[in-house]
């Protein structure tokens, strides 16, 4: 598995990708290097949680930006506006300089697309930078409304090496046991909202994605008597990335996931990639009854 956006490797770019749309900010960017980076691996027709880094022109993280967004469908002779919004800075916890500027788009044809994100650092500076990506016909993840796979994941009950079930430290696994207690079908077959957590705290291939565990366990403290929580790992063996049947079933092209099931057994909403706890947050209120 590979995880689209990989922080270590994105500090290394220093290049812009090509143009994707004309600027239409009627100011000059600035001429100093901005790396836009599209976190989202799955983005599909339909509603997507689309997710965006970026990079400074000394390989940082850019965490402090006012950050609007404009999508342009590639497929004509001309770029096409589609939509535009304001990016919303997410990142895990206080602690953690990065982060993705995420925001909600939704796609009606499948093809080539571009974002063009216009940035404003805190001193004045606007920058525009622009990248490429794909829209599917339709994920390659469990779509939004489709049932969710009823799936017979390890749980604390199963006789196998503990890396299994948690690679996060022993602190992180002892605390977070709650999470590995049901299989997916028997916590959709009690009928309460699920939330369902894909993620290798131990190998996780994105920066972003170690501290996921810990912010799912946040949002099932809170809620645990409404929903149930369950945390899979992503490989059956981490050493030789040989992935477990679950996330075989679920079709992960990418982790870590956070998946929201409803009280009926469908998907009501998905994050791909680093999701903070006030998103998981939200959208599991509006399925709970």
């Amino acid at each position: 598995m590979r995880r689209l956006l990989v922080w270590f490797a994105a500090l290394l770019l220093v290049h812009c990708t090509g143009a994707a749309a004309s600027d239409r900010s009627g100011a000059a960017p600035s001429s100093a290097a901005v790396t836009a980076i599209v976190a989202s691996s799955d983005l599909a027709v339909g509603p997507n949680h689309f997710g965006l880094g970026l990079v400074d022109e000394r390989n940082q993280p850019i965490t402090d930006a006012k950050v609007h967004l404009a999508f342009y469908e590639l497929s004509g002779a001309q770029p096409a506006l589609v939509a535009e919004t304001d990016a919303v800075w997410r990142r895990p916890g206080s602690e953690w300089n990065r982060g993705l500027y995420k925001a909600d788009v939704s796609f009606e044809r499948p093809g080539p697309y571009g974002v063009e994100a216009t940035v404003v650092r805190p001193d004045g500076r606007q920058q525009v930078v622009r990248t490429r990506f794909e829209v599917r016909p339709q994920s390659a993840s469990p779509a939004i409304g489709a049932p969710a796979p009823r799936s017979r994941n390890l749980t604390v009950r199963d006789a196998v090496d503990p890396i299994e079930l948690c690679t996060a430290t022993a602190e992180v696994c002892a605390a977070t046991a709650d999470m590995r207690q049901l299989t997916i079908a028997e916590a959709i077959a009690q009928e309460k909202p699920l939330v369902v957590l894909f993620a290798t705290p131990g190998f996780c291939t994105s920066q972003t994605c170690g501290p996921q565990l810990e912010v799912v366990h946040t949002v099932a403290q809170r809620y645990r008597d409404r929903a149930n929580f369950i945390h899979v790992e992503i490989f059956k063996d981490p050493q030789s990335r040989t992935l477990n049947s679950t996330v075989l079933e679920w079709n992960l092209p990418s982790e870590p996931w956070v998946f929201i099931v409803d009280a009926a057994g469908n998907i009501a909403d998905k994050f791909d990639g680093m999701t903070t706890a006030e998103e998981i947050e939200q959208a599991l209120q509006r399925v709970l009854r």
